[in-house]
C-alpha cells in the first residue's frame, strides 16, 4: 500500500486508483481532526498532540477540514486559513467511519501542495463511512479482538452475485460444498473478481447484511463463506459452525452490553 503521502502522489499522477488511495487514506493512523469532534468521537480528552491553528475556526459550515501531519495544519495558517483547535493522531479508521452525516465536503490538507490533497463531497462521505466500517472490521479480524459482534453487525459485506441475483460461491473450496464469496471492501471484492478469471467480468455487485449473511445460510445456498478470496484485505474461511459460533458470541455480546447499560443507568440514578 505505501505511505499514505505517497499514495496522494501518485492518486495526482493518475498512477494509483481511488480505491487504494481510499485504503491508505483510511488505515493511515496519523489524522489530525477539530478537537471538540475529535473527543466526541474517540470519548476521551487526552490526546498525544493538541495545535491552536487560529484562535477562531475559519472553516466554512458543513465541511470538515483533517490534516496528515502538524506541517500541514502549519501550511494551512500560512495561506490564510485558521482551523482552529485540532488534536492527533487519530487513527485513520475510527474518523472516516464517525464523517458526521449531512457534510457537504471533506477537504485533506487544505493550504498544502495539490498532490497532498483530498476531497470527498456529497455521496463521497457516505463512502468514507463505510471504507472506515471495512477498515475497522479487517483491523479487528486481523487482532482477533472482539470480531464475532462485528462481524454480525456489518452493514453491507460485498458480494459478487450471477444475473438470477445469486451469491457467487467456490464448490468445494476450504473443505465446504459450496461456500459463498464474500468481500469487506470494494479492492478486496476487485481482487477477487480477477482471481475467478475472465467469466467474471458478467457477475454483478451485490451486498448483504451481516446478520442474514451468518443466520440465513441456508436460504442463502450456502455450507459458509469465504472473505476476500482474492487478498488484499484479511482472507478468513468460516463454515457453518463458525457462522453459527459468530451469531450466538454477537448476541451474547449484545446481551451482555444491554446489561451493563442498565446497570450504570440504575447506579447513575441513585
Amino acid at each position: 500500500m505505501g505511505d499514505v503521502h505517497e499514495v496522494l502522489r501518485r492518486f495526482s499522477l493518475k498512477q494509483a486508483s481511488v480505491e487504494e488511495s481510499m485504503r491508505a487514506l483510511v488505515s493511515y493512523d496519523g489524522w489530525y481532526a477539530p478537537g471538540a469532534w475529535a473527543a466526541d468521537v474517540f470519548k476521551t480528552n487526552t490526546f498525544e498532540n493538541a495545535c491552536i491553528w487560529g484562535t477562531e475556526s475559519t472553516m466554512p459550515p458543513g465541511k470538515l477540514w483533517l490534516f496528515t501531519t502538524v506541517d500541514a495544519g502549519h501550511a494551512a495558517v500560512a495561506r490564510g486559513a485558521n482551523p482552529g483547535f485540532y488534536v492527533g493522531p487519530l487513527r485513520g479508521s475510527t474518523v472516516f467511519e464517525n464523517l458526521p452525516s449531512g457534510l457537504a465536503e471533506v477537504v485533506v490538507n487544505p493550504g498544502s501542495a495539490p498532490e497532498m490533497g483530498w476531497f470527498m463531497g456529497g455521496s463521497a462521505v457516505k463512502l468514507g463511512n463505510a471504507w472506515g466500517r471495512a477498515i475497522a472490521l479487517e483491523r479487528a479480524l486481523e487482532a482477533g479482538d472482539d470480531f464475532a459482534q462485528k462481524l454480525a453487525a456489518f452493514p453491507e459485506f460485498l458480494l459478487l452475485v450471477h444475473a438470477n441475483g445469486g451469491i457467487v460461491t467456490a464448490v468445494g473450496a476450504a473443505g465446504m460444498k459450496n461456500p459463498g464469496l464474500i468481500f469487506s471492501a470494494p479492492d478486496c471484492r476487485e481482487a477477487g473478481r480477477v482471481k475467478l478469471g475472465p467469466g467474471a467480468a458478467a457477475l454483478r455487485d451485490g451486498g448483504a447484511v451481516g446478520a442474514t449473511l451468518f443466520k440465513e445460510l441456508s436460504q442463502i445456498g450456502v455450507d459458509g463463506y469465504i472473505l476476500n478470496v482474492g487478498g488484499i484485505g484479511p482472507t478468513r474461511v468460516f463454515t457453518r459452525e463458525a457462522c453459527t459460533a459468530i451469531v450466538e458470541l454477537a448476541a451474547s455480546m449484545a446481551e451482555a452490553d444491554r446489561l451493563e447499560a442498565v446497570a450504570k443507568a440504575l447506579a447513575e440514578g441513585t
